[in-house]
């Protein structure tokens, strides 16, 4: 006579070498109807192909964005992922890395025109809030930047501070 404890074995062996059903799982981009590869991956849709479809849809793109942003108070959207020295967020799309706030404009404008470059009007490096940003030339950067006091001139520039008289030795 088998214990108790041998008998659960018994069936749970059982069990294991029953085929199991499948979940199927619908592709959101093409409505097919598929078998996710693994049980333990989250796949969404049914191909590569779709996948990376669906990937580069602007409303995914940007739900994906909004997830790394913080909402101030000053109407700024701050840009929490990887950013560069300056303070300028960068993120990967379409396989190339580029400028936050340029995806943001890409994605709620259309294209950037040739020439032309993506300003702030609220000087956030970090912001990506597509009210704060523009259009202008590399001339219109720079007088943005003289008309609001970003630019170092006088005592303040860098060649000025590196004759004075206080840091010749």
């Amino acid at each position: 006579m088998l214990s108790a404890r041998t008998s659960l074995q018994h069936v749970r062996h059982a069990r294991s070498n029953m085929p199991q059903r499948q979940r199927i799982n619908t592709c959101p981009e093409c409505g097919r109807n598929f078998y996710p590869q693994s049980q333990y991956l989250a796949q969404v849709c049914c191909s590569l192909i779709c996948r990376s479809t669906r990937a580069s849809r602007p409303e995914i793109v940007l739900h994906r964005l909004m997830k790394k942003t913080d909402r101030q108070p000053n109407d700024c959207w701050l840009w929490t992922g990887a950013r560069l020295p300056k303070g300028y967020g960068i993120t990967s799309w379409q396989a190339r890395r580029i400028l936050t706030h340029r995806l943001v404009w890409i994605l709620t404008h259309g294209p950037v025109p040739d020439g032309l470059w993506v300003l702030h009007r609220c000087d956030v490096p970090a912001c990506i809030n597509p009210q704060h940003l523009f259009l202008g030339t590399s001339a219109d950067n720079i007088a943005d930047a003289m008309r609001k006091g970003r630019v170092p001139h006088g005592n303040q520039h860098w060649r000025r501070r590196s004759i004075h008289p206080c840091n010749i030795r």
